[in-house]
């Protein structure tokens, strides 16, 4: 399990950034992806595109999931993944100024140590002790089949409601507050990376064809991709 950076461990570092997964550091929703292996694709977008409390959808999609062998699920992942453009630049500036990267999702924990390792092997960025990532976790069995639940540890599964609160199965606002210390940057692209955004001192919302009106108005900056947010970021932190 990669969990690089002991809680608390924060000597050395100048700050914090915390960074969403799918369709941030990913190209896709990696969920979608494995979907669209398995034949549950259509079933999996209209779970996403439901108006039931995002907890619940995501236990369902979980459900999905029951009685896939974990390591093919993941390996889908690792072979089918596309990176945001300049997402490697990106990382290697906030690595060489010292700051911790959390990667805060609501797709599954081993889902986003996957496309960690696959970020390891595309571009030879060592992300040595930088990295902690912050998600629910799908329940294996003894036999590494899905059980078709998640599990969200205790001391993460508190919520900071907001206006707009869809009551995630993790609250990235939570998380933030939690887990920020000295200058605190955030980067996402959808309604809950909000949640990161009004907790950071600065923001950065990555555009999509999707992009939601609630995220442009509580961003401190936009970018088209990760080639402009490294402009962005070069700026703010010097």
């Amino acid at each position: 399990m990669l969990i690089l950076v002991s809680q608390g461990s924060r000597d050395g570092f100048r700050g914090s950034v915390f960074i969403d997964l799918d369709q941030t550091i990913i190209e896709d929703r990696a969920i979608q992806l494995i979907g669209r292996v398995l034949g549950s694709e259509d079933l999996i977008v209209k779970t996403l595109t439901s108006r039931e409390p995002e907890y619940i959808r995501s236990q369902k999609i979980a459900s999905l999931l029951k009685g896939q062998d974990i390591n093919f699920v993941l390996n889908i992942v690792y072979n089918t993944i596309r990176f945001r453009r300049g997402v490697d630049e990106f990382t290697d500036y906030l690595i060489k100024n010292n700051f911790v990267i959390n990667i805060v999702t609501l797709t599954y924990k081993q889902i986003a140590e996957t496309v960690i390792r696959r970020f390891k092997n595309d571009f030879g960025i060592d992300l040595g002790g930088y990295v902690r990532i912050h998600a629910p976790i799908l329940e294996v069995d003894k036999g590494n089949k899905i059980t078709g639940r998640i599990i969200v540890p205790a001391e993460l599964s508190a919520r900071l409601k907001v206006p707009f609160c869809i009551k995630c199965s993790l609250c990235k606002r939570f998380i933030v507050r939690i887990e920020g210390f000295g200058e605190i940057l955030s980067v996402g692209d959808a309604k809950p990376d909000t949640c990161m955004f009004i907790e950071s001192d600065h923001s950065i919302l990555i555009l999509t064809s999707s992009t939601p009106k609630i995220a442009l108005f509580n961003s401190s900056y936009i970018a088209k991709d990760f080639v402009d947010a490294l402009e962005i970021l070069r700026r703010i932190i010097k």
